[in-house]
């Protein structure tokens, strides 16, 4: 009896397992297909040095899958570096998007909470993925980035 129930308990893992994996890698269809474009793999590409922010959240326009809090954004010479945080990045390599591609910086305020946060557009080939970073993801963005996002950012609610 305790076999039987053994072999169900591993079954119902590997089925969950499974079907965990299957669910990540058809959501990021178009993560690996916009990825491919911009690959952050290479060592000298991969994860730049300083400070990373979660991103409160991330979504493909028009349409696409929405990530919550489970993006790593990691401001850099060479770009901006996105990735997928673990369990969730199933076949979704991350990826270092140029400064040029950073477009239609907003602040916004959101929620019921009506915290003020950073809308950032990435402009890529074949899409356009929409990030809200928290507000003090700013000043390293200014920092590192600061040419490109002159002519895109709009002023902080409040002071425009």
């Amino acid at each position: 009896m305790l076999i039987l129930i053994a072999l169900g308990l591993v079954f119902f893992v590997m089925l969950f397992v499974g079907i965990w994996l299957g669910v990540c890698f058809l959501i990021g269809m178009k993560w690996r297909q916009v990825a491919g474009r911009y690959p952050a793999t290479v060592p000298a590409l991969g994860r730049p040095e300083g400070r990373g922010f979660v991103a409160l959240r991330g979504f493909f326009l028009p349409a696409g899958p929405r990530y919550k809090r489970c993006l790593e954004v990691v401001p850099g010479a060479g770009g901006l570096y996105v990735a997928v945080k673990w369990p969730f990045n199933v076949a979704q390599e991350p990826m270092l998007v140029p400064w040029p591609c950073v477009r239609g910086l907003a602040w916004k305020e959101g929620g019921w909470t009506g915290r003020r946060y950073l809308e950032v557009d990435l402009a890529l080939e074949g899409a356009v993925l929409r990030l809200d970073l928290p507000a003090e993801a700013e000043a390293e963005l200014q920092r590192l980035a600061g040419p490109f996002l002159a002519e895109t950012m709009s002023s902080p609610p409040g002071l425009g």
